[in-house]
């Protein structure tokens, strides 16, 4: 027996498409905690259930894409950027926790015969910090990474001592950060503790976490 057909129930063939009536379009954005809809055929009954998904959005600084490159010059006007810079709201943008800028690639770089650090190696680092996070939250349901700490948690494991502190009211009187951005630089300093082995957060983690804010510093500023 085949589900009900109504705006608010799609059909199996809209779910198999990846229908905006299941996915939430800026959450799966975002990858943050999103619903998904799953058929029981045959009982023909509906029923959600909650799943985490991540993807990292991309973006060019301005629409023809050379806005701040040193080697070749932005045919964009003022408006024209600021209106491609505002299609992006403070809300959304608060809700990505790392904005890295993408330089070109210069030829030495690419030539240069140097290895760089393993994926291997990497992935063992990114192993031992994530169950360092699983046993941190071991007796706190549904929480597995330092991403789904709550307020209340990341008060607790995200506190700083007195250099670090200082050094997130500057960036938070400099750069007037959000709340929420706040919160969301306190985890990726958390993370970046836990990468390097680290008990407590340090100043170089903090200012990495800020580091990572630089569509809140430049384009959006």
């Amino acid at each position: 027996m085949s589900p009900p057909r109504s705006p608010k129930a799609p059909t199996g063939r809209a779910i198999a498409k990846g229908s905006a009536f299941i996915f939430d379009p800026t959450r799966l954005f975002l990858g943050v905690t999103c619903w998904f809809i799953y058929i029981y055929a045959k009982k023909a009954k509906w029923q959600t259930s909650k799943s985490s998904c991540w993807r990292p959005p991309r973006s060019n600084p301005c629409p023809c894409g050379f806005y701040g490159d040193l080697k070749r010059a932005c045919r964009c006007t003022t408006p024209i950027i600021q209106r491609y810079r505002q299609r992006i709201s403070g809300p959304l943008l608060d809700r990505i926790d790392l904005h890295v800028d993408v330089p070109l690639v210069d030829y030495k770089a690419l030539a240069d015969s140097q290895p760089g650090e393993s994926s291997e190696a990497i992935r063992l680092r990114v192993e031992k910090a994530r169950a360092v996070q699983t046993e941190r939250f071991k007796g706190h349901k549904g929480i597995h990474t330092n991403s789904g700490m709550t307020p209340r948690l990341t008060k607790k494991y995200c506190e700083l001592d007195a250099e670090c502190g200082s050094l997130m009211e500057h960036a938070m009187g400099e750069i007037s950060f959000s709340a929420r951005a706040h919160d969301r630089i306190l985890k990726v300093s958390r993370t970046l503790a836990d990468l390097k082995g680290l008990e407590r957060i340090d100043a170089d983690s903090v200012l990495e976490a800020v580091n990572y804010r630089t569509l809140d510093r430049n384009l959006w500023s």
